[in-house]
């Protein structure tokens, strides 16, 4: 798939910032972490391109995300695993991710390889799907769904594995 790259003034420079916009209701994840790196000047388009494929800004994004790791040698474990995540996840960016938010707060998300990869280009993430914490009704509702919902998962688990185990 193409897309459409249109550059506009950013803030009070006279510096012309590309931006790739969006094309048929999609991909959310590849332009929010394309565009912020752009916008940080972490990556950048020929002053004369006028339109990029997928396979263009994947290359794009293997490249930057390799230097990141390059450059982060001496870190943690976890955090080059991140890095190897969101290598893995790019293929998948032009379809979009699956990304469960958090309801308490508008930068908490359930941990996924997902969310690594939004930590791996340090490109933040926010969601507007929270409640009003003075409304006691809605947190008490929803932490309960939430608790709920963990239950629910618990107890499928537990049932497949008895169903594993009696092999029904």
């Amino acid at each position: 798939m193409l897309y459409r790259v249109r550059r506009f003034k950013w803030h009070a420079s006279d510096r012309l910032v590309p931006i790739v916009l969006q094309a048929v209701n999609g991909p959310c994840p590849l332009l929010a972490i394309v565009n912020c790196l752009t916008l940080a000047d972490k990556l950048s388009f020929h002053p004369e391109q006028r339109q990029v494929s997928f396979e263009e800004l994947q290359l794009m994004l293997r490249s930057y995300l390799e230097g990141v790791m390059a450059e982060r040698k001496s870190e943690l474990a976890s955090a080059l695993r991140s890095h190897e995540d969101a290598l893995e996840l790019l293929p998948r960016l032009e379809q979009g991710l699956d990304i469960n938010v958090v309801f308490a707060a508008a930068s908490r998300f359930e941990y996924t390889p997902a969310i690594a990869m939004f930590d791996a280009f340090g490109v933040p993430l926010y969601h507007g799907w929270c409640y009003d914490p003075q409304d006691k009704a809605t947190a008490e509702y929803v932490l309960m769904i939430m608790m709920l919902f963990l239950c629910a998962v618990l107890f499928f688990s537990w049932c497949c594995s008895v169903l594993v185990w009696c092999h029904c």
